[in-house]
C-alpha cells in the first residue's frame, strides 16, 4: 500500500491543477479518475479516449505517460515521452520522466514451484 500512495498523491496533485476545460468536458470526467479510488487503469482509459479526440493535448499525454509508468508499463510510457519530446525536446519534466524509466523492461525468470 505504501508503494501506491506516492503515485496517488502525485496524480491527485496533477488533477487539482488540470485546466477548467477538462473538468467541464464530458470526455474527461474527473470523478472517474480521482485518486482516492486508486484506479489508474480507469485514468489510463479516460486519458486515451481524451487523446483520441485531442491528440495535441500535451498535458494529457504527459499524465498518460506517468500513469503508464506508475503501472510499470514502461514501453507505453516511453512511447508517450517520445511523442512529447518530439514537440518539446527541451522540456525538463518530459526529459526527467523519460530518464526515470528503465531502459528495458526486465524479464521475470521462470521458476518452477516444487
Amino acid at each position: 500500500m505504501k508503494f501506491i500512495s506516492l503515485p496517488i498523491l502525485l496524480l491527485s496533485a496533477f488533477l487539482a491543477a488540470i485546466p477548467a476545460a477538462w473538468s467541464a468536458s464530458p470526455a474527461f470526467d474527473q470523478r472517474k479518475v480521482m485518486v482516492e479510488n486508486a484506479r489508474l487503469s480507469d485514468a489510463e482509459e479516460m486519458l486515451q479516449q481524451w487523446l483520441g479526440s485531442h491528440p495535441e493535448d500535451q498535458e494529457a499525454r504527459f499524465l498518460l505517460a506517468r500513469v503508464f509508468a506508475w503501472q510499470d508499463k514502461h514501453s507505453e510510457a516511453q512511447r508517450e515521452y517520445k511523442l512529447l519530446l518530439e514537440k518539446e525536446p527541451d522540456n525538463g519534466e518530459y526529459l526527467e520522466g523519460r530518464a526515470l524509466l528503465p531502459l528495458t523492461t526486465p524479464s521475470r525468470p521462470k521458476t518452477q514451484i516444487p
